[in-house]
């Protein structure tokens, strides 16, 4: 039985400096104003009707760190743009043209699905965060469940009583 705790016990401190140092990480990319990574993952919440109908505001999209060079037309990227009007700020939009090699690097040419001619900006592979995989339309009926009052109390209370079971349990 000592031995069973003791695993539990190590096992529980893990997860914890684990999901810890994963939340560090999130709340750190965010204070610095980039997008969080976790295990080469992004998630992203949509706030321009650019990609519209397939991906309209409010949407949550995954998008997977990828090697600038593995970027192809038709693909769907997520990078900072230097558009004047977003400058610093994630943008999704379409790749339409093949990638241009410039210098130790690329640029992309993009368009929004919903936009009627290409951006004016080009995209660079040194602000690329990566590639769109999916949209999670899980996450955004959650994500209108906790906006909701009612489930925030509810988020909150559950919150707290979590951290009153680890405090108990140590």
């Amino acid at each position: 039985k000592k031995t069973i705790d003791r695993i539990v016990s190590i096992t529980w401190w893990t997860l914890l400096l684990a999901l810890f140092f994963l939340v560090f990480g999130i709340v750190s990319a965010k204070i610095k104003g980039e997008v969080p990574t976790v295990f080469g993952y992004s998630v992203v919440k949509i706030i321009s009707p650019s990609m519209e109908k397939d991906i309209p505001v409010g949407a949550y999209v995954l998008i997977k760190d990828v090697d600038p060079e593995d970027v192809k037309q038709n693909d769907i990227i997520c990078f900072y743009s230097d558009d004047p009007d977003i400058k610093g700020f994630p943008n999704l939009h379409r790749v339409v043209k093949p990638p241009i090699a410039v210098g130790d690097g690329y640029e992309y040419v993009t368009k929004g699905d919903n936009n009627a001619m290409e951006g004016s900006v080009t995209a660079k592979s040194d602000k690329l965060i990566g590639k769109f995989v999916t949209r999670m339309f899980w996450l955004e009926d959650l994500s209108d469940a906790v906006s909701s009052n009612g489930m925030m109390t509810f988020v909150m209370i559950l919150f707290v009583l979590s951290i009153g079971m680890i405090v108990a349990v140590v």
